[in-house]
């Protein structure tokens, strides 16, 4: 081997040892098990600060109670653990279905109410899950040395140009009215909104690196646990019990 060959060879090992050595950038992205929901719910000046100690509960207007038996009957039970009574669903049907009068159905209620020592009206307006949608957002900026993924709402996270990454999850809609019996006012509107990504069991972690065929973009290496595998029927009852939470709140 000539001076030259060797001279190249040396070269080629040093570059070669220190591309082995050199380390793979990685990124980190850690959604926090729970976060704040959306809570729009508006309650009157003339709202007491006094607890309710019976009240009815309806489905919405016009609505078949059948289909919202499931919550109206956890509303009840979160009722009487706080020691509020109330009215029985048997009535709830009557008023709904009941004929030979032009009154509404908060007419009605009020009149069912009163009679039977009801002090407020829960009356719900909607109780669904949406479609699965992106309900987290997350950007990453390479030149931050920290290397840590930053969540960030919805509207800052599409105008984003940089490394992003977003997680679906069903959102859960509650809206309502709570009637005052003795003024037949409406003292609370709610409208709140939880994901059940918002309420997950646990924390969720995952590892990047930089995507091989995008250098705006990353490529996931580990989960902790893996995104699907959490426990989601836990994360729905945790939401249903948070938005539960918030309605007693006017009620207690």
């Amino acid at each position: 081997m000539n001076r030259t060959a060797g001279i190249v060879l040396i070269y080629l090992s040093l570059i070669s040892l220190i591309v082995g050595c050199a380390e793979t950038k990685t990124y980190k992205l850690k959604m926090r098990k729970d976060r704040v929901p959306v809570n729009e719910t508006i309650t009157s000046p003339d709202f007491s600060d006094e607890s309710f100690k019976t009240i009815l509960v309806l489905p919405p207007p016009g609505s078949d109670p059948d289909k919202f038996a499931d919550i109206i009957s956890r509303i009840e039970r979160e009722c009487l653990k706080h020691g509020i009574s109330v009215i029985s669903g048997a009535l709830t049907g009557a008023i709904q279905t009941g004929k030979g009068s032009d009154l509404s159905d908060t007419e009605k209620a009020i009149i069912v109410a009163g009679n039977k020592g009801a002090d407020a009206i829960l009356q719900i307006g909607s109780w669904k899950w949406s479609r699965k949608t992106p309900t987290r957002f997350f950007i990453l900026n390479k030149l931050d040395k920290r290397g840590m993924f930053k969540e960030v709402s919805e509207n800052y996270y599409n105008q984003w140009k940089g490394a992003r990454k977003e997680y679906p999850g069903y959102i859960l809609t509650f809206s309502g009215k709570l009637t005052d019996v003795d003024s037949g006012n409406v003292v609370v509107s709610y409208q709140i909104e939880s994901a059940r990504n918002w309420n997950m069991p646990v924390d969720y972690v995952a590892t990047f690196e930089d995507h091989p065929d995008d250098e705006e973009d990353v490529a996931v290496i580990t989960e902790e646990p893996a995104y699907e595998t959490i426990d989601w029927e836990k994360a729905d009852e945790n939401t249903v019990s948070l938005v539960l939470s918030i309605i007693m709140a006017k009620l207690k």
